[in-house]
C-alpha cells in the first residue's frame, strides 16, 4: 500500500498477512524531508546523506535513475546511509534515492538530483589542424566547452543549465573578476583573426553557469591559440665573387624565431630575375641551430664561368610539420636576391691537331671557353702540295678534289682497210686509238648490210652471204673519228637456216674459201681485270680461235 505521511513523505509499505503488529516497525526515512538537488563539481565526490528508523534496522540500497525517476537501477556496493562517488557528466541532471528494507517492507527516500558542474572549462578552435595551428589572416573560433575523461563537450550540452559567456584576449594573464564584470556578454563561440604575435597567447573566457533552483556558479578556461609564424629573413644572402672552380654558399639567416617546421627551397635565375626555377637537392626543412636560429643555407661545389651573374635566393615556409588535411602551411617568403660573379683565371692558349679550310691550314687555341680565340691563331699557311693532281696536301692532310682533264680520241686505225671473207666464216678487226691517254677508248662497232655482213662488239665481222659491206669502228667519246674497213662476202650459198637448206646442201654448208664451215655460238666470254684497272674479255670461238677485248684499248688477237 502507499500512504503519505509526515511532512509529505512518501512511503511504500508491504503489509505481511501474519499480523497487523509490525505496521509500526515499517522503515521511516526522516532526513531528508523533501526532494533536494544539488551541484556537484568534477573535481569533488558527490555526497549524498540519509537517516532512517526500523525494527529491525532496514537494509539499505542507494538507486539511480537516467530518466526523471520513470526507471531505477541499484548502484553496486551503495550500501551505506551515505553514498559518496564522483559525478560523471553522463550522469549531469541524474536522480538518486536509498531504499530501506526490513521483514515489514521497503520505503524509499526523497529523491537527490544532481547536477555536474565543471571544475574549469577548455575551449575548441575551428577549423582544427593537426594540433590546431593556424596561420596569419586567418579568422579562429574559439567555442567554450568541457572534457569529460578524454571526450570535448561544449558548455550547452549541460541541460537544463543556463549559461552567461565572456570572452577576452588575454594574452597569458587571466582577468580579475572585477575585470571580468565590465566585459559585455557573448555568445557560446568566439571569432579571432589571428596575427603572428598570438602565438602561444591565449583566449580567455568566462561562464556564468545558473543551475535549477538558482544555485550560481562561476567557471573559467582557455585555448592556446597556436600560429604558424610567418618566417622573416634577417639576415639576406649576400652576393659572392669567385673564381672558376671555386666553392661558394648562400645563406639565409632567421635570428631568434620561434618556428614550428621551417621548410626551404634555393632558387636560381639566369635573366635577371625573370624566371626563377628551383635548383634540385638544395631543399628541405632547417632546424634549429642555437637560440631559435635558423640558417638555411646552398653550396656550390665549384663554379663555372657559365654561373657568372646568376642571381640565387631562398623561398621559406613555416609549417605545422603535418601532411594532407592536417596540414598547415605560411604563404612563401622570399629572401632578396643574391649574385654570384665568376672571375675567369688568367688563360693559357692550348693547341691541338691543324685547322683548316680549302685554302689554307693553322693552328689555334682548343679550349672552348677561350676568351679570344682569333688571336690564338698561328702558322697559317696555304695547302701544299706535290702537283697539280695531288689530292692532299702534304702539310695538314686535306683532301682536295681534283677533275682530271678529259683528252678526246683524235684517229681511230683499223688492222685493215679491206677483207674478204668467205660465206659463214668470220674475221675479227683490230682497232688501234690514239692518243695513248685518251679518257675514253670504248668504241661501237656497225655493219652498212647487216644482211651482207655482221659485226660483233669486239670487232668480230661474221659473213653472211655474198655482197658488200661496209664496217665502222667509231669512238664513243663523242669525240666522232672512226675508222672503216671495206668486207666483201664471197660465195654464192648461205649457211643453213632453222627449218630449211641453201644451195641444195641440207647439211647447210656454203662454198668458197676452201670449203664450207659450220656455225656455232662462241662460248660464254671470261673477263679478267689488269692491275691498271682495264678489263680483258675472251671468247673461245667454235674453231678454236680466241678473242680478248680490252676495255679502253681493244686488242684483237686471231690464233
Amino acid at each position: 500500500m502507499t500512504c503519505d505521511l509526515f511532512f509529505g513523505i512518501e512511503f511504500r509499505v508491504q503489509m505481511s498477512s501474519s499480523s497487523a503488529e509490525s505496521l509500526g516497525d515499517v522503515p521511516v526515512f526522516t532526513s531528508p524531508t523533501e526532494d533536494v538537488s544539488c551541484v556537484v563539481e568534477s573535481s569533488e565526490y558527490m555526497t549524498l546523506t540519509v537517516e532512517v528508523t526500523g525494527t529491525p534496522a532496514p537494509a539499505l540500497q542507494w538507486q539511480v535513475s537516467r530518466d526523471g525517476g520513470k526507471t531505477w537501477e541499484n548502484i553496486e556496493g551503495a550500501t551505506e546511509a551515505t553514498y559518496q562517488a564522483l559525478l560523471p557528466l553522463s550522469l549531469h541532471g541524474a536522480k538518486f534515492r536509498c531504499a530501506a528494507t526490513n521483514k515489514d517492507g521497503t520505503t524509499y527516500s526523497h529523491t537527490f538530483t544532481a547536477y555536474y558542474c565543471p571544475a574549469y572549462l577548455r575551449g575548441a578552435a575551428s577549423p582544427m589542424r593537426g594540433n590546431g595551428e593556424f596561420i596569419q589572416g586567418e579568422i579562429a573560433t574559439i567555442t567554450a566547452g568541457l572534457y569529460d575523461n578524454s571526450t570535448w563537450y561544449p558548455v550547452s550540452s549541460l541541460t537544463g543549465v543556463t549559461a552567461e559567456y565572456r570572452w577576452k584576449y588575454c594574452r597569458n594573464v587571466m582577468p580579475t573578476e572585477e575585470e571580468w564584470a565590465a566585459i559585455p556578454p557573448a555568445g557560446e563561440s568566439y571569432p579571432i583573426t589571428i596575427t603572428d604575435e598570438m602565438d602561444y597567447q591565449c583566449v580567455c573566457f568566462h561562464v556564468t553557469l545558473t543551475y535549477p533552483g538558482n544555485t550560481v556558479k562561476t567557471v573559467t578556461g582557455y585555448w592556446r591559440l597556436l600560429v604558424c609564424v610567418t618566417p622573416v629573413v634577417t639576415e639576406q644572402p649576400q652576393s659572392v665573387s669567385a673564381a672558376v672552380g671555386d666553392s661558394v654558399t648562400f645563406s639565409a639567416k632567421l635570428i631568434e624565431q620561434y618556428l614550428n617546421a621551417l621548410e626551404y627551397q634555393w632558387q636560381s635565375s639566369a635573366d635577371g630575375g625573370q624566371n626563377w626555377t628551383d635548383i634540385e637537392g638544395a631543399g628541405g626543412k632547417s632546424y634549429m641551430e642555437d637560440d631559435w636560429n635558423y640558417i638555411p643555407s646552398y653550396t656550390i661545389p665549384s663554379v663555372t664561368a657559365a654561373q657568372s651573374g646568376q642571381l640565387f635566393r631562398c623561398v621559406l615556409w613555416n609549417t605545422n610539420n603535418h601532411t594532407g588535411s592536417d596540414r598547415v602551411s605560411t604563404p612563401p617568403v622570399y629572401s632578396e636576391p643574391a649574385t654570384l660573379t665568376v672571375t675567369p683565371p688568367a688563360h693559357e692558349h692550348r693547341y691541338g691537331d691543324w685547322s683548316k679550310d680549302g685554302t689554307n691550314h693553322w693552328h689555334e687555341c682548343t679550349d672552348a671557353a677561350c676568351p679570344n680565340q682569333s688571336e690564338s691563331i698561328k702558322d697559317k699557311e696555304a695547302h701544299v702540295y706535290t702537283d697539280d693532281a695531288d689530292t692532299t696536301c702534304n702539310i695538314c692532310g686535306y683532301v682536295r678534289t681534283v677533275t682530271p682533264e678529259i683528252v678526246p680520241v683524235s684517229q681511230i686505225t683499223l688492222n685493215k682497210a679491206e677483207a674478204s671473207i668467205s660465206v659463214g666464216n668470220s674475221e675479227t678487226l683490230t682497232a688501234t686509238v690514239a692518243p695513248e691517254n685518251a679518257a675514253n677508248k670504248a668504241l661501237t662497232w656497225a655493219s652498212s648490210d647487216e644482211d651482207v655482213a655482221t659485226v660483233a662488239p669486239d670487232g668480230t665481222v661474221t659473213a653472211v652471204k655474198a655482197g658488200a659491206a661496209t664496217i665502222t669502228a667509231t669512238a664513243a667519246d663523242g669525240s666522232g673519228k672512226s675508222a672503216t674497213c671495206k668486207v666483201t662476202v664471197t660465195g654464192d650459198t648461205t649457211p643453213s637456216q632453222p627449218g630449211g637448206s641453201t644451195g641444195g646442201s641440207s647439211g647447210g654448208s656454203s662454198s668458197g674459201g676452201g670449203g664450207g664451215s659450220s656455225s656455232t655460238t662462241p662460248t660464254k666470254p671470261e673477263t679478267a681485270t689488269k692491275p691498271d684497272g682495264t678489263k680483258v674479255e675472251t671468247v673461245t670461238k667454235p674453231d678454236g680461235t680466241k678473242v680478248e677485248t680490252t676495255t679502253g684499248k681493244v686488242k684483237v688477237e686471231m690464233r
